[in-house]
């Protein structure tokens, strides 16, 4: 009994000491080894993407942040280079080499993640596994296009300027969830045809993550769903395609080939500006389909480029060849993705290219010099999977001349009906996406109205003399003019005048150059979600009257729901 009460207590000092050696000290020590484990040096970072590639993506941060910003390396899984693995019939390099990249000047400690392909470990596993593929190995390899799935923090100088559309998805790539709001990038390769829609589809689910029927497919799965034959060549997707590939169950979205009419509408650049922006600041990527010898100004001398093409003018050089571009006369159908939109520039956009880089300043007139088509540009935005009213392409189970909303709106709004009053100011004005039946929706709505948050606080004295100078000329201040409006829907949504559930499109009609005791608001609600399928051809107005919610108009700081909606 003795022996068995020593040898019990030596077992606890046994215990005990090996829980003196690995202490919290100790802990750390393991972390770190772990750490040391899973990370890589650059020289080996170098062997496995190329030189290309590093010197590459060191220019991209050098050109996002305005400096050299501190990094690390470490193996991670990427989405988009297992998809890759999958499409190409290889079995690896499945993993991607992770840059975390510190954002310069951040205070609450933010990073970039960007997911690198292993180029040429990429290229060496297609040739053992599909025979000699020199030149085009080569290609792939000094082109560095590398940066497959990433999430980028935007750097304070677009945030600043734009509406950016970003999402929260660190935490499905293993990093903490308290991780700053980013966009997601990748860059297409050269192999398969450069698959630029696959890329722009991908960006648009991550930024559509938050809906719940969305899913996060790679380019495998796209490609997939976008040919019916097993047997495939390998290629980008027409504009068609990429509207199916989106309204498919694989990506659970709604999506729309839209062009403006140019034909019958003078008002087409206001038109569709106004589209745009409605789009983005609803938080709705929209893939643009562009030339990429344009945008890239591939045909351009040296001095023409920094002032004619959208990679000029955002000091982004052009690497492709000469000898590698068709015919002038050609074009190269390209497909980029909107991402952002000015809070006070109306007409400037930011768009990822998966040709080169993200957050490409690019104005609405630059887009359309870019166009495919020779008339008017197409543009494809990527919606909820409810939405069945496009602000400018064809609604959903419609025939005939029935269009957008934006058309409806310009019959019922601007259009003399006998003694009825028409719209006299600034048109269309602004549209928001809203989802009645979600929490957030009174927030929603303030977006619309007020463009800026805090804006003596961001902007300083000089913004505030402005809007003060402003409202004493009668110029009135927006953001206070919004405020207002917003406020007076929040006392009629509790008088039970607003909708209480369904997706709807907002518009808010606001001549702003006029004095403020002359303001006659308009706000109109539309149903962005109604079923009802129209056949006839002369059935325009009977569809648009049918998917006007409510119509409130502004009398001083209070706002009334107009009597007779139904007999617009």
């Amino acid at each position: 009994m003795v022996r068995r009460f020593f040898l019990q207590k030596r077992s606890e000092l046994f215990w005990e000491r090996n829980q003196r050696a690995i202490s919290p000290s100790s802990n750390r020590s393991c972390r770190r080894h772990q750490m040391l484990l899973n990370s890589i040096r650059e020289e080996d970072v170098k062997k496995q993407v190329g030189d290309a590639g590093i010197a590459e993506i060191h220019k991209l941060c050098k050109w996002l942040y305005k400096a050299t910003p501190s990094f690390r390396y470490r193996v991670a899984p990427s989405i988009i280079t297992r998809s890759e693995c999958e499409l190409f019939g290889i079995s690896s390099p499945r993993f991607a080499i992770r840059k975390s990249v510190e954002i310069p000047m951040s205070t609450d400690g933010d990073y970039t993640l960007f997911n690198l392909r292993r180029l040429v470990w990429f290229c060496n596993a297609i040739e053992r596994t599909h025979g000699d593929v020199g030149a085009l190995k080569s290609a792939v390899i000094k082109a560095g296009l590398c940066v497959a799935d990433s999430l980028i923090v935007p750097p304070q100088r677009f945030r600043d300027e734009f509406h950016i559309i970003t999402c929260n998805l660190a935490r499905y790539y293993g990093e903490p969830e308290s991780s700053a709001p980013a966009v997601p990038f990748m860059q297409h390769m050269d192999l398969g045809g450069g698959m630029c829609a696959q890329a722009c589809i991908f960006m648009a689910l991550c930024l559509q993550e938050k809906l719940e029927t969305t899913r996060i497919s790679g380019v495998a799965e796209l490609t997939a769903v976008a040919v019916s034959d097993p047997i495939f060549l390998l290629k980008g997707l027409m504009a068609s395609q990429i509207a199916e590939v989106l309204r498919s169950d694989t990506c659970g979205l709604s999506a729309f080939l839209e062009w403006p009419d140019k034909a019958v509408d003078d008002d087409w650049r206001n038109e569709t500006i106004a589209a745009l922006r409605g789009y983005v600041e609803s938080g709705v990527p929209v893939i643009c389909l562009v030339d990429l010898f344009i945008v890239s100004g591939a045909w351009l001398s040296k001095e023409s480029q920094p002032t004619s093409s959208i990679w000029g003018k955002n000091s982004v050089d052009c690497p492709i060849p000469r000898d590698r571009l068709p015919p002038p006369e050609d074009k190269s159908v390209h497909a980029v993705l909107l991402v952002g939109c000015g809070k006070t520039n109306e007409d400037k956009f930011l768009i990822n290219d998966p040709a080169k880089y993200p957050f490409l300043l690019a104005s609405f007139d630059d887009i359309y010099a870019a166009r495919i088509d020779a008339e008017v540009p197409e543009f494809i935005p990527v919606l909820p999977r409810p939405i069945t009213m496009p602000l400018i392409g064809r609604p959903a189970g419609v025939r005939g001349r029935v269009r957008g909303l934006i058309e409806g709106a310009d019959l019922l709004q601007t259009f003399p009906d006998g003694d009825k009053p028409v719209w006299q100011g600034e048109w269309p004005g602004s549209f928001r996406l809203i989802d009645f039946g979600d929490k957030s929706r009174d927030d929603a709505m303030r977006g619309l109205f007020v463009k800026r948050d805090n804006v003596g606080k961001q902007f300083g004295f000089w913004t505030l003399l402005v809007s003060a100078l402003r409202r004493l000329f009668g110029g009135g201040d927006s953001d206070r003019e919004g405020e207002i409006i917003w406020k007076a829907l929040l006392v009629a949504g509790r008088r039970g005048e607003l909708p209480v559930e369904g997706w709807h499109w907002v518009q808010w009609l606001n001549p702003r150059k006029k004095p403020r005791t002359k303001r006659a608001d308009e706000v109109w609600i539309w149903r962005a979600d109604a079923s009802e399928r129209v056949t006839g051809p002369d059935l325009d107005l009977e569809f648009y009257r049918s998917r006007v919610s409510g119509v409130f108009e502004r009398s001083g700081t209070a706002i009334f729901r107009k009597e007779g909606v139904d007999a617009l």
